[in-house]
């Protein structure tokens, strides 16, 4: 007898593996088979992703680091734990299917890639597919540095900063809203060629403009979530904004604008109190152009803040500049991660050797060279990045290729 199955998409009954009314892979609608500790290694999940090791564990799911069983490519594969069965659990698988949609539209360098999603065999757990990426997440560096008493420089920061900035901008320009922006969803990777990449993960909780999927909801982190969001309101491109803003303050101050051990009381705070200004928080020179873009991007009101991620990341970029002096009061702890215009210009030129964009390309390697026009190894970067740009555009793959 074949098992009743559901759509993920219009939620129809059907016994067909897919949807007739919009084609999508159906999921079997019954509590899961196996649990997601019940997964160990060398376990195939999906009939073609074999586990090498666990990479990532939080409340709802578990990362994996697997290799497909036909070509061996690296692959790392998010276990959803959702019973169907229920209306919470439907709900969260639609979200993962929701994420593998929305997310594969993104063609773009700072968003990572996804291949794949579905259900494991037998009406197993629901995994999604994506690269694999080498490197860590800024929750873990902000965490390290909080220990080593190291805040990051003004440049570190719009370093990481502007990436977000660029994959936002895709992002809002297809409707797209985030919504959970926190350092935990943001990747620091390093290339096969050992240059630097900033990567923008988890669009589970993003939502479409007038979408319903998440209404009566109040998801995201509190520390990064905008005050709209924690009153329950619509949130539209300018609480991303805030929620960067909150990253921003945790890069240059090793914590975020407000904590608390309980969620609402952080939730009131994001509402009501005004953040301290963040060179009171830090020994880190920060520049009056840095430190106005940063709190104006935490402003309560969404119309005080940045109207749009390109007008947040022009200011950033205006910013870059080197701090003569400190401007506010200094923490206890001694001077470190000084801004030179040297680290700059690295940034700068990383940046524009990771950009897809040929506009934002060259506009790096601009700043890059007016930061430090003498530093040999930026000049070979600048001059890598203009040969790429000058060079034709590589013929897209046939569809279908590279998705595996």
């Amino acid at each position: 007898m074949l098992q009743e199955r559901t759509c993920p998409t219009c939620a129809a009954r059907t016994t067909q593996r897919f949807c007739a009314l919009d084609r999508s892979q159906t999921v079997v609608a019954e509590p899961p088979s196996k649990r997601l500790r019940d997964y160990v290694r060398d376990d195939v999940i999906g009939g073609r992703y074999r586990i090498v090791e666990p990479i990532g564990k939080g409340a709802a799911a578990i990362v994996f680091a697997t290799e497909h069983v036909g070509t061996g490519q690296p692959v790392a594969v998010k276990l959803l734990a959702a019973d169907p069965s229920t209306k919470s659990g439907m709900i969260a698988v639609q979200r993962l299917f929701r994420e593998a949609r929305v997310t594969a539209g993104l063609s773009h360098a700072h968003v990572v890639r996804v291949f794949d999603v579905g259900q494991d065999d037998g009406g197993g757990a629901f995994f999604l597919a994506m690269e694999r990426l080498v490197g860590h997440t800024l929750e873990r560096e902000l965490q390290q540095r909080l220990i080593d008493e190291r805040p990051m420089s003004q440049g570190e920061a719009i370093g990481i900063a502007l990436p977000i900035l660029d994959a936002l901008t895709a992002a809002h320009d297809q409707g797209l809203v985030h919504r959970d922006l926190k350092p935990g969803n943001v990747m620091l990777c390093r290339t096969p060629q050992g240059d630097d990449l900033v990567k923008v993960l988890d669009f589970g909780l993003a939502r479409t403009i007038n979408s319903m999927l998440t209404q009566g909801t109040i998801p995201g982190a509190p520390a990064y979530m905008s005050p709209e969001q924690c009153r329950g309101q619509d949130v539209d491109a300018r609480g991303d904004l805030y929620g960067l803003g909150c990253m921003l303050y945790a890069c240059v101050t090793c914590r975020p604008p407000f904590e608390g051990r309980e969620p609402m009381l952080i939730m009131q705070q994001q509402i009501k109190a005004e953040p301290a200004d963040p060179r009171t928080l830090t020994s880190i020179r920060l520049g009056d152009a840095f430190v106005a873009a940063l709190m104006d991007a935490l402003a309560k009101d969404p119309g005080d803040r940045p109207q749009t991620a390109r007008a947040m990341h022009q200011r950033l970029s205006s910013a870059l500049v080197v701090p003569r002096a400190v401007t506010g009061p200094t923490h206890r702890h001694g001077e470190s991660g000084s801004s030179d215009p040297s680290t700059q210009a690295r940034v700068m030129a990383r940046l524009a050797a990771a950009a897809t964009d040929p506009a934002k390309a060259f506009e790096y390697a601009r700043t890059a060279m007016k930061l430090d026009p003498k530093n040999l190894k930026v000049r070979q970067m600048v001059r890598q990045t203009q040969a790429r740009l000058r060079s034709p555009a590589p013929q897209a793959p046939p569809a279908g290729e590279g998705d595996e």
